[in-house]
């Protein structure tokens, strides 16, 4: 089994089977997935999705990018596919006020998108539960034979945290759920995305904005992730806690959860 797909159309396609819990039992192969954007896939790499099984999409994208980037999946048997979307995190909100407002032609415009990003995933963690929640009881329910797919623009931020409550919820460490996040840095490449950003938004000046100012948008760090965690520590008195509390995920639920996906 591999815990990362190559598929030509959608670079961090990942499998997260694998990973332990605190109980010793191991993440299943084959049963939850995450990626980005779908709407590039080939036909090679939707026969592959095909033999995935999924029966399931969560679709963290905002009606404006599914609009602009449709989803290409199988036919037959098709995944039913629950639209939860979630603004922050979405490069491509940030930079269409920008473009709407005309600010982007400003080369000295201060951006912090560091903390930006801190910002997001603190309120990954204390917003947004109604999307989360779905995601959760959507996993509940996933059937014994069947598969699950939870996927955003870039695969990283709106997805990552969904991983994160996903792990936290089986009793992943910590430590397993950052490596985890930190793996989008092998297989998304801020580069190539300045470029095919500078190209649509050529008529809004961003090549005068110095990339550096971008960059920590397009990148995954620690601290990003972090920040989640720091904010859930901050509010309730353990990770338990949290997931009963905002989730209503309490001890039953996530042994049931458990008894789907771990080995």
């Amino acid at each position: 089994m591999q815990r990362h797909i190559p598929l030509e159309g959608s670079p961090n396609f990942r499998d997260l089977g694998g990973y332990e819990a605190n109980c010793g039992r191991k993440l299943r192969y084959g049963k939850l997935f995450r990626s980005g954007v779908l709407a590039r896939l080939t036909d090679e790499d939707v026969q592959r999705l095909q033999a995935l099984n999924l029966t399931t999409i969560c679709d963290f994208r905002r009606h404006e990018e599914l609009e602009r980037d449709p989803s290409r999946l199988p036919d037959a048997p098709a995944p039913r596919v629950v639209h939860l979307p979630i603004d922050p995190g979405s490069r491509t909100s940030f930079f269409d006020h920008l473009g709407e407002t005309g600010d982007l032609s400003a080369a000295d415009r201060e951006i912090d998108m560091a903390q930006f990003m801190v910002d997001i995933n603190r309120a990954f963690a204390l917003e947004h539960h109604a999307e989360f929640k779905v995601m959760l009881d959507e996993i509940v329910e996933l059937p014994q034979d069947g598969a699950l797919l939870f996927h955003c623009a870039a695969g990283k931020d709106r997805t990552g945290f969904a991983a994160a409550l996903i792990m936290m919820c089986l009793g992943v460490p910590r430590a397993q759920i950052e490596a985890d996040y930190m793996l989008t840095a092998e297989y998304f490449y801020p580069d190539l995305e300045l470029e095919r950003l500078a190209r649509k938004y050529a008529d809004y000046g961003f090549q005068r904005i110095d990339p550096s100012v971008i960059r920590p948008m397009l990148e995954v760090r620690p601290e990003y992730i972090r920040e989640a965690f720091n904010a859930i520590d901050e509010h309730f008195s353990s990770t338990d806690d949290y997931l009963q509390q905002v989730y209503s995920m309490g001890a039953p639920e996530r042994n049931a959860m458990r008894d789907t996906l771990l080995s």
